[in-house]
């Protein structure tokens, strides 16, 4: 049976413990809640776990017209740089979170490995065509796009009911994760460190095989790859949720040995 949802929060948190150090970010509308049965699991093996609500989110989706790709990247950085460099750093996210932690990663010497869950690599069709479209002027970046189910792409209802993220997605504020997603792929090949990947089988916003497929062909680096035969996309949250937590903790405590 799955554990219960921890209590509703679109803040970010630290969460102290004396392990390991985990960094998470959050994807695209989403929140730092995405990630919170993840963190609490981890941090109840002493790592100490930080999650920091990104720029444009947790007040309206309109915050997000006024967020650009440096102001993410900025914030991932100085997130890094506040961990103690002597201790065990893994760096991870969530969709977009997952790509601000490629780009982070190739940016540092000091992490052990990347946690990647639902990686924004690779996207539906209907995405791609739609950023392009934003992109070459034929749909106006002022539109706010509603999503089809008013809610994040979680299989579980009562999960994807409580799930605090927007219900709209700014084309202004995409264009800007299309930015971070595009610059994740081009240093995939920089990665050297081990990569664990989460996916959900039922994903309806990534391309599943693409993005697994381009992230298998580009890296030299051990790869760990694990599909979620009954989640969608927020893999943290979904039915899933508790064999994604003990295979994580599986492949960190492998540093150990």
């Amino acid at each position: 049976m799955a554990t219960k949802l921890p209590r509703l929060s679109k803040k970010g948190y630290v969460l102290e413990g004396s392990g390991a150090q985990v960094l998470l970010f959050h994807g695209y509308t989403g929140s730092p809640y995405d990630l919170k049965p993840l963190a609490l699991y981890l941090n109840r093996h002493d790592m100490a776990v930080s999650v920091p609500l990104l720029h444009g989110h947790g007040t309206s989706s309109h915050e997000l017209t006024q967020v650009k790709t440096k102001d993410w990247l900025k914030q991932a950085s100085q997130a890094l740089a506040k961990l103690d460099k002597s201790r065990p750093i893994f760096l991870g996210g969530l969709s977009m979170g997952a790509c601000l932690a490629i780009i982070t990663a190739h940016n540092s010497q000091a992490i052990k490995a990347l946690l990647l869950f639902s990686p924004a690599l690779s996207l539906k069709l209907s995405a791609e065509l739609l950023i392009s479209a934003t992109r070459l002027g034929i749909i106006s970046s002022n539109f706010s796009l509603p999503k089809l189910s008013g809610a994040s792409d979680i299989a579980d209802p009562r999960a994807r009911q409580k799930c605090p993220s927007y219900s709209s997605m700014p084309l202004s504020g995409l264009l800007e994760f299309d930015t971070v997603r595009m610059l994740a792929r081009e240093y995939i090949p920089t990665i050297s460190i081990p990569i664990f990947m989460a996916l959900g089988r039922h994903d309806n916003v990534i391309n599943l095989s693409e993005t697994s497929n381009y992230i298998k062909h580009n890296i030299l680096a051990r790869l760990v790859t694990k599909i979620y035969p009954r989640s969608q996309h927020v893999i943290t949250l979904d039915y899933d949720h508790d064999i994604l937590c003990e295979d994580l903790l599986s492949f960190i405590n492998t540093f150990d040995e």
